[in-house]
């Protein structure tokens, strides 16, 4: 029996959006590591959102001016995937790469995981930073 769709149907067809995913791997290929990247003194500050993964089950890199964060989270308990009412909280391996300004230091790259937050500091080299002139 085919239903009539909703409005929200119609909306989410037309602009690709899909709120509540109908499949476990829709919401697997769907979720994006959502960060914040803003810049503090003289550096660029990355701020990416990992709750539930572990320290050793991440992996940051930085080459060509492109970071990638990598990371991994696994089932608690090994539950029969049609016994779900459910299921949104994501597992398996995900990764997000961001393209940041040529002038990162990466021998100075500092990286920190606290309360599920990992926290990038990205100093900016010197000899690209704007100096300030006295005027005589």
């Amino acid at each position: 029996m085919n239903s009539v769709p909703t409005v929200f149907d119609i909306f989410d067809r037309v602009f690709g959006f899909d709120a509540e995913p109908r499949t476990h791997q829709d919401a697997r290929t769907r979720w994006m590591l959502p960060v914040d990247i803003y810049e503090k003194d003289e550096n660029t500050v990355l701020r990416a959102s990992v709750p539930g993964v572990k320290r050793e089950d991440l992996k940051v890199t930085f080459q060509e001016g492109v970071l990638t964060i990598e990371a991994t989270t696994r089932e608690e308990d090994e539950v029969d995937h049609e016994r779900y009412f459910r299921r949104e909280v994501r597992t398996g391996t995900w990764s997000r790469s961001l393209r940041l300004p040529d002038d990162i230091d990466t021998d100075n790259i500092s990286a920190s995981l606290e309360d599920g937050v990992l926290r990038l500091t990205l100093p900016r080299k010197a000899e690209v930073q704007p100096r300030m002139i006295a005027i005589d």
